[in-house]
């Protein structure tokens, strides 16, 4: 019975060789055998536990060697087989080194690991939020071949009429078209035959598939019944073929069910399969009822599955065509045949031009194109994440150079240590390795502790960032995010190492057992290169910090914004009509008057206000209009954002009257037709001219008069000067938006108004019940997130540079105890010597802002995307942040210097 042989191949290297080796094998073979006769199984768990503690306690005892001759060792001879474990024997004896001068000196132990732990967590956890939105591949079958549609206008004068349109409206209408226009592109880029033969057609596709952008419906699900605001989007059967991802439950909707006069279907999220139905799989007979529309219930996606976004919990088939249900315009996402790639796929759609018709929008004929779909739907928060990422790797930097420092300064300390090593035959190798592994040894330890902080960012920061960042379920702690941390952890280690490997082998040998001894060119270096460490660390300290305080300002400024409207004391919710009830506007002007009168009953509310979108919601509604007198050019249409308001909105919310007065309308139809506008209207189209009297067409040969003007109103976060026409609420399809300006606190009113909408009609959905100020803070939830983490990291940079200045000064005040002590005694003055010592900091502190400001004037203007109020470079943020990081370092100068001037004469000159 022979123990294991890797075990007993493991303890033949690390035993030293001869008796003492031969008799500590035999001691563990005889041992096994008595073992083995009871348990194999037990006595090789033995051996290996035995094999590792025993071997191991002999690493670097074993004499290696030493073969001076030419060439290489005979194959499997002696010397072979010590040059090739040797390095394993050197490599255990420098871990344990580093263990022991960790051990040895706690103090520079726990600020390095402290460090490195803060910094490389940190930047390990934005990399994981970076990889699971932007870099990791979506989790369909062969990603790289999903693409997205967009389409730009084929002519120079269409391409300048769109230019014209409002950004976001832009945006969404180059990812969209029609469905009749999608219809007509798929037959002409999508392959109708797979297998032999196909390869005869060169189209593009293997398939398209259409969808809408997510939409808010009220859904009432299953038996128990119950309506729920829910996010849903319009999906032709195709989609979910040319995404490959098969149902868990159940089948995909299918293309006759697709067509207008056919019962819809749906299918549900795992995550609404699980709450509403139980996990129920039989689906035979289950209904959903969408926005009053009967739809039957085919399959469940899986729980991974989450397109266009996570907040998605029903694909609805596009049955809707005749019910009015969602949005005219689909965007389009294929799958590439293999082989060409994207510039070859343009090439094939070059020659496709599509009519686009579109609702609220010019007739333009479109050429498509393709971008990743991955690409597609990440790409608005690409810019953001990226600064992050920049901004956690420049504090990465900065905590090298303040490690580096530190490595210096204590490889500085153990001099004569090194000198006494190189006497006893220790190469400039075997010194530079033993203090490079030692450097990545602590910076491993570092990253072990800091991924506690990449654990705490991987949970966070999906539930603190906005609700518009797509793809936050894929963010996790996993392999890659593990492998990041660890390449991340000995690249730092080494380059941190460097410096002080190169100064150890620099020295002489002899020079180093002298006590006392100075080498002073490489004195005058090193003390170049840790000022210059410090300069460096203060320029970048600057640059974050500047960052940073920008992005705090221009959150602050978004936040004290005149929004037009007083956002103070105004309970908002929002309603939804049952279809079916309320089909005509006499029923739902009706059940909105009474509503009205119901909770102005209520005990503190003082005025109530009703309107089709609140501020600071998201939603909006487009359209041109004709204006009385005014002729625009081509391409330069008068398109506003049309809202319908009760007339006591503008009271409600606190909006400034300009001029005129609010419009006279009853919840009745009546015949003055009479609307408000906001004054960017006239700046915009009037060359500033008063809007009071002239009357708009809608297109639809109505024409109404301006009755009254207000100040522009910021309804969508930052947008602030976007023309409005208010036209009073008569007919609008939908439910309302109700805002009520109350006395004390809000939230008192919460469950009275659930009561109220209960007993007027069960069936009416309520939902969003918040304050209006509520609402403003999750419409800058994107710039507070921003401004917080840039922020966070800007002063985490700065007190890693303060803290780095102070240890380079206190270790040249120590440095220089016996130079100070020989002042003091021959009577220098403890001023001048604070003066000494400081004026050093001082010009530290200089150069490191001079450096940190020309970094400020070349990289801050990539902020300007991002600033709202506030330019890139803002006087007044670069004092405030010069001034902090300057006072800081000065103060870190000053402690040592006065410790330095309190130095006693007779324990200076004695200490060496």
């Amino acid at each position: 019975m022979r123990p294991p042989r890797l075990a007993e191949t493991l303890l033949t290297v690390l035993l030293p060789e001869g008796y003492r080796g031969d008799s500590v094998r035999g001691d563990l073979f005889e041992e096994y055998t008595e073992r083995a006769r009871k348990s194999r199984r037990r006595a090789a768990i033995w051996y290996w536990v035995e094999a590792l503690r025993v071997g191991f306690r002999y690493v670097g005892s074993r004499r290696v060697p030493v073969f001076n001759g030419p060439g290489r060792p005979t194959p499997g001879s002696r010397l072979d087989r010590a040059s090739r474990t040797s390095w394993m024997r050197d490599l255990a004896f420098d871990i344990r080194f580093g263990f022991r001068g960790m051990k040895r000196e706690p103090g520079w132990s726990l600020a390095t690991l402290g460090t490195l732990g803060l910094a490389i967590g940190a930047t390990s956890g934005i990399f994981a939020v970076v990889y699971g939105i932007l870099l990791r591949p979506l989790p369909y079958p062969d990603p790289g071949r999903l693409v997205s549609l967009e389409f730009t206008p084929s002519s120079q004068a269409t391409l300048e009429e769109a230019s014209s349109w409002d950004d976001r409206m832009r945006r969404h209408y180059r990812r969209s078209i029609t469905f009749p226009a999608y219809e007509s592109l798929a037959r002409g880029v999508v392959r109708t035959r797979r297998g032999p033969g196909a390869g005869n057609d060169h189209r593009p596709f293997w398939g398209l598939g259409a969808f809408d952008a997510t939409w808010s419906y009220d859904v009432s699900l299953g038996e128990e019944g119950g309506t729920q605001r829910l996010g849903g989007v319009l999906a032709s059967a195709s989609l979910f073929q040319v995404l490959g991802i098969p149902p868990l439950v159940g089948r995909w909707t299918s293309e006759e069910e697709d067509q207008p006069d056919t019962r819809g279907a749906v299918l549900l999220s795992y995550r609404l399969w699980q709450d509403r139905l139980g996990s129920r799989r039989d689906l035979d007979g289950v209904q959903a009822t969408v926005n009053g529309i009967p739809y039957t219930v085919v399959g469940v996606m899986p729980p991974n599955f989450g397109f266009p976004s996570e907040t998605v919990d029903l694909w609805i088939s596009l049955s809707h065509a005749s019910r009015g249900l969602g949005s005219t315009n689909y965007e389009v996402v294929g799958r590439v045949v293999p082989g060409p790639d994207e510039r070859q796929v343009d090439g094939a759609l070059a020659s496709q031009r599509v009519g686009l018709i579109r609702t609220g929008g010019p007739d333009w004929e479109m050429r498509p194109s393709v971008t990743p779909l991955q690409s597609s739907l990440v790409g608005e928060v690409r810019p953001a994440l990226a600064l992050l990422f920049c901004a956690v790797s420049t504090l990465l930097l900065i905590a090298c150079v303040n490690v580096m420092n530190l490595a210096l300064t204590r490889a500085t300390r153990k001099e004569q240590e090194h000198g006494l090593r190189a006497a006893l035959g220790a190469g400039p190798g075997r010194l530079a390795r033993l203090l490079l592994t030692e450097s990545v040894l602590v910076s491993i330890l570092g990253a072990v502790l800091g991924l506690g902080l990449t654990w705490i960012i991987v949970n966070a920061v999906p539930g603190f960032a906005p609700e518009a960042v797509p793809r936050k379920a894929s963010v996790r702690l996993d392999g890659a995010v593990l492998v990041f941390t660890g390449a991340v952890a000995v690249v730092v280690g080494l380059a941190v190492g460097l410096v002080p490997a190169l100064h150890a082998v620099r020295l002489r040998s002899g020079t180093r057992l002298i006590p006392g001894f100075r080498w002073s060119s490489w004195g005058s270096v090193e003390r170049r290169l840790r000022d210059g460490l410090v300069v460096v660390q203060l320029g970048l300290a600057l640059v974050l910090l500047v960052s940073g305080s920008l992005l705090i300002r221009s959150f602050a400024a978004l936040l004290n914004e005149e929004t037009g409207f007083d956002p103070v004391s105004v309970l908002t919710f929002e309603t939804s009509l049952p279809g079916d009830e309320y089909a005509e506007a006499s029923a739902r002007r009706a059940f909105y008057q009474e509503l009205n009168d119901r909770v102005l009953s209520l005990p503190g509310v003082r005025e109530a206000g009703m309107t089709i979108y609140l501020p600071a919601g998201g939603q909006f509604h487009w359209g041109d209009i004709e204006m009385e007198g005014h002729s625009p050019a081509p391409g330069q249409e008068v398109r506003v954002e049309q809202k319908e308001v009760t007339p006591t909105y503008f009271d409600v919310l606190g909006m400034d009257l300009l001029e005129g007065r609010p419009f006279r309308a009853e919840w009745v139809w009546s015949d003055a037709k009479e609307v408000v506008v906001t004054e960017s209207l006239g700046r915009r189209h009037l060359a500033g001219e008063s809007p009071i009297g002239r009357r708009i067409n809608t297109g639809e040969d109505e024409w109404w008069t301006v009755v009254g003007v207000v100040a522009d109103v910021r309804h969508r976060g930052a947008e602030r000067d976007v023309p409005t026409v208010f036209f009073p609420y008569y007919s609008y399809r939908g439910g309302l938006d109700v805002a009520l300006k109350v006395e004390g606190d809000p939230g008192v009113l919460a469950l009275p108004i659930q009561r109220i909408l209960a007993d007027m009609d069960p069936d009416v959905t309520l939902f969003s019940l918040m304050p209006l100020e509520a609402r403003l803070g999750r419409a800058v939830a994107g710039p507070r997130f921003q401004a917080f983490l840039v922020g966070a990291f800007g002063l985490l940079s700065a007190l890693l540079s303060v803290v780095g200045i102070y240890g380079v000064m206190a270790y040249a005040v120590t440095r220089r105890t016996r130079e100070m002590g020989i002042r003091r005694a021959l009577g220098a003055e403890s001023s001048r010597i604070v003066g000494r010592v400081a004026a050093h900091g001082f010009r530290l502190t200089l150069f490191g802002v001079g450096l940190g400001l020309v970094g400020v004037f070349l990289l801050t203007g990539l902020l300007e995307g991002f600033l709202f109020g506030v330019g890139p470079h803002d006087p007044t943020t670069l004092i405030l942040a010069v001034s902090l990081l300057s006072g800081a370092s000065l103060v870190a100068c000053l402690v040592p210097a006065f410790r330095a001037a309190r130095t006693d004469p007779l324990l200076a000159l004695r200490s060496e």
